[in-house]
């Protein structure tokens, strides 16, 4: 029986001690809607009814329990837990918070104020619990940092955050409104460019200033300055210095500046290389003084109106009295960056424009007609002809002129005592006259008129024997036609040439039987021909070629005759040479794209002078421009062409003397027409 009982009970610990225990708790949380898990299953919210199975003292049962804004709670039961209900308590979210605050400021935390002093640094806990507005997440903070002139700054303290806060606080800011007078001007500021005045000014929004704070007292923070730069073309640069108070802003909020702007001025000095001169700005003179230089003060460079650069201006620089003779300087003057010397170069002028007046054959409804062409010749300053030759000598001067005449063509006596030639008296279109005028062949004497200017009457010629003179003259019919008159004065003019022709250049030979050569206008074909005639007007006129041809002039042999034509393909004057009969026509002088005109025979027939523009002269402006000179062939080489004047001037109407050692010619030469003689030895 005992060892039954003792059997019995081994039997009855061994069953009890691998038996399993069930239990059901009850489990709740605080706050009661937390998420509870069982064993990392999700139970839902409390209260919940949890069986609970423990096979042995070592296992037991994981309880959790989560609510947004808590920290999450976890426990573990075990077989030999007592109780049938189980509260978990969640503890709200917290977390330590560094805010940095620069500079110093008074915080307030969620509206509440957590510092009464100025403070950089703050390191509250702050608990995160649910968003009354939205449980579902936590609560956000807000912390807001204040400081007199500087801007609030709030921030955000999330729970998820980062949990080192800064609130850098900036200034205050405000708009500017520059304005200045005159408007337009550009505007910088830091040097940084923001605009340009317009008439109602330039508005800056969002200004701020820089400020230096008192670590404990804001009363003492000290504001700091901005740049502010004004630039206009033509004004002085304005920079100035402008702070949160300026006194000098205007406006109740001290916004508003104004700046009149003062134009550029600066003293200039002209010195120039010839003196006295004067300098002309504006149409205002100013001479030089004793110093020899020109001082002006307080020139002003402001813009002209229309324009946003400063005002340049430009000076002409010219030598007291006659400026022809010197080429005046123009000096553009700008602010130049304040410069005050400036020099005039002035350069003496070498050569002139002078004006020229020669008649021109023209077909109009009545016929050929002849009226003043006006030209532009360049004439050098100086007469001679250069160093180591001899200088021509002047037989006219204006004094022994008519007055504002010009002089045409000139012819030489055959004895080469007078000069003869005609002047434009009237070079109007509907009232060209002119003059024959004769005057000693030295030059100096007085001055007789041979005719009283109220008719055209051109190129003049002797007779052989000097007694007579034949010129072309509008005073017999209205047209030009070739008359003759005494040498000596006498009244008596003989019409040579009648007929319709318009009859210019007439030349007579020294036949016993006297001819007369000249050129004819034909109405038709509309061209001039040359034609011969008795000088005694017994017979006809009688063409003496077909060829066109102008200035027929006959040999003092009086077997040949030259003429001037136009070459049809390029345009340019040629002389020609043919018979007294007009037979054989053949070019004399013909030099490529050059004109070759004015031929006349030497004395003795051996050579021939003439005028051509086959050089060029330069003017004072740079400009090469065709230039008649004074050529002489001798007709046993007539290739050969050797240049009499060399001057640069325009020479044109040669004449021989009675030697056939000098040339008479016209010239432009010293700024003035005059007839001049020079040697061709």
């Amino acid at each position: 029986m005992r060892w039954s009982a003792v059997i019995g009970g081994v039997v009855c610990f061994a069953l009890l001690s691998g038996c399993a225990t069930e239990r059901t708790i009850t489990i709740t949380t605080n706050p009661a809607d937390a998420i509870i898990r069982v064993d990392g299953q999700e139970r839902g919210r409390g209260p919940v009814q949890q069986p609970f199975a423990f096979d042995s003292d070592e296992r037991g049962h994981t309880i959790q329990a989560y609510r947004v804004g808590y920290d999450p709670i976890e426990k573990v039961i075990y077989k030999y837990y007592q109780g049938n209900t189980l509260q978990l308590t969640l503890r709200p979210s917290a977390h330590r918070i560094s805010i940095t605050v620069n500079p110093p400021a008074y915080l307030s935390l969620d509206g509440k104020r957590v510092s009464q002093d100025l403070t950089a640094s703050y390191s509250p806990t702050l608990e995160f619990p649910p968003d009354p507005k939205n449980p579902a997440v936590p609560l956000a903070h807000t912390v807001t940092a204040e400081r007199p002139n500087y801007q609030v700054t709030t921030e955000q303290i999330l729970y998820t955050g980062n949990p080192n806060i800064t609130l850098d606080l900036k200034p205050l800011t405000k708009d500017l409104l520059i304005k200045t007078s005159p408007p337009g001007a550009r505007v910088l500021l830091d040097g940084q460019p923001v605009g340009a005045t317009s008439a109602y000014g330039l508005r800056i929004p969002g200004v701020t200033f820089p400020i230096d704070p008192d670590p404990f007292n804001p009363e003492a923070d000290r504001w700091g300055s901005r740049v502010l730069t004004i630039e206009k073309p033509g004004y002085e640069s304005l920079t100035q210095r402008i702070s949160w108070n300026d006194e000098n802003a205007k406006g109740s909020d001290r916004s508003t500046y104004e700046f009149p702007l003062t134009p550029l001025t600066k003293t200039i000095h002209i010195t120039a290389t010839t003196r006295p001169f004067v300098a002309t700005i504006d149409g205002q003179p100013y001479h030089s003084g004793p110093d020899g230089a020109v001082t002006i003060n307080k020139l002003e460079f402001s813009p002209l109106p229309g324009t946003d650069q400063p005002r340049t201006y430009n000076v002409v620089v010219s030598p007291t009295g006659d400026a022809r003779d010197w080429k005046p300087e123009t000096l553009a003057i700008g602010y130049d960056d304040g410069r005050r010397d400036y020099s005039a170069n002035l350069r003496e002028v070498m050569t002139r424009s002078v004006p020229l007046v020669v008649p021109e054959p023209r077909f109009a409804s009545r016929g050929w007609e002849i009226v003043p062409r006006h030209l532009t010749t360049v004439a050098t300053k100086h007469t001679s002809e250069g160093i180591g030759k001899e200088p021509p000598v002047r037989i006219t001067t204006p004094a022994n002129l008519p007055p504002g005449s010009q002089i045409d063509t000139l012819t030489v006596s055959p004895d080469g005592t007078r000069v003869l030639f005609t002047a434009f008296t009237a070079t109007d279109p509907t009232d060209f006259r002119s003059q024959i005028l004769m005057t000693s062949a030295e030059g100096g004497g007085p001055m007789d008129r041979m005719t009283d200017g109220q008719a055209l009457e051109l190129t003049p010629a002797f007779t052989p024997d000097g007694r007579q003179i034949v010129f072309a003259s509008n005073r017999p019919t209205g047209r030009l036609k070739i008359c003759q008159m005494p040498a000596s004065g006498k009244a008596g003019v003989i019409l040579l040439s009648p007929g319709n022709t318009t009859d210019l250049w007439p030349s007579v030979d020294n036949d016993p039987n006297p001819r007369v050569y000249f050129e004819g206008l034909l109405d038709s074909p509309r061209q001039p021909r040359l034609f011969v005639i008795n000088q005694s007007g017994a017979a006809k006129a009688r063409e003496l070629n077909p060829r066109p041809g102008t200035q027929p002039r006959v040999s003092p042999r009086a077997d040949r005759v030259v003429f001037t034509a136009v070459n049809p393909d390029t345009g340019k004057q040629e002389i020609w040479r043919m018979s007294d009969r007009g037979a054989d026509p053949q070019p004399l002088v013909n030099t490529p794209g050059c004109n070759n005109r004015d031929p006349v025979w030497s004395p003795d027939g051996s050579k021939i002078a003439f005028a051509s523009d086959r050089t060029t002269v330069a003017t004072d402006d740079g400009k090469d421009v065709p230039n008649f000179d004074i050529y002489v062939i001798d007709l046993a080489h007539p290739e050969r062409a050797r240049q009499i004047t060399t001057n640069g001037s325009w020479d044109d109407c040669p004449a021989w003397d009675a030697t056939g050692n000098y040339l008479y010619f016209r010239s432009n030469r010293g700024g003035e027409w005059a007839i001049w003689k020079i040697s061709v030895r």
